[in-house]
């Protein structure tokens, strides 16, 4: 079982990593292969599940991150950064529930 304080702690270093290297990417696609590692990491912390987690914001968040994390794969591996940084910035799809949900955790 994982507590929402475990969860944010695992979640921010690939979260930071996609981001910071979804910018970067868009300014030199050498930085994509980063951007994919980090979006997959994210998505093997979202597989452990939400057992115990209580945290409506994050749940919510959960729910659709996946599909946000595959169309951020899919725009990364056709060469469009930018897309994917617009994904991942957007405040319905992107990881704006996230920073709500771990606000004020360390970190974050």
């Amino acid at each position: 079982m994982t507590t929402i304080d475990q969860r944010c702690a695992d979640i921010l270093a690939p979260a930071t990593e996609l981001l910071a290297a979804t910018i970067s990417a868009g300014f030199n696609q050498t930085g994509i292969p980063s951007a994919l590692k980090a979006a997959r990491e994210l998505r093997a912390v979202l597989a452990q599940g939400t057992d115990g987690i209580s945290s409506d914001t994050y749940l919510d968040w959960h729910a659709t991150a996946d599909g946000m994390l595959e169309s951020i794969i899919r725009e990364l591996e056709e060469g469009e950064p930018v897309t994917a940084r617009k994904i991942l910035t957007d405040p319905r799809l992107g990881l704006h529930k996230l920073t709500i949900a771990c606000a004020g955790m360390p970190g974050w």
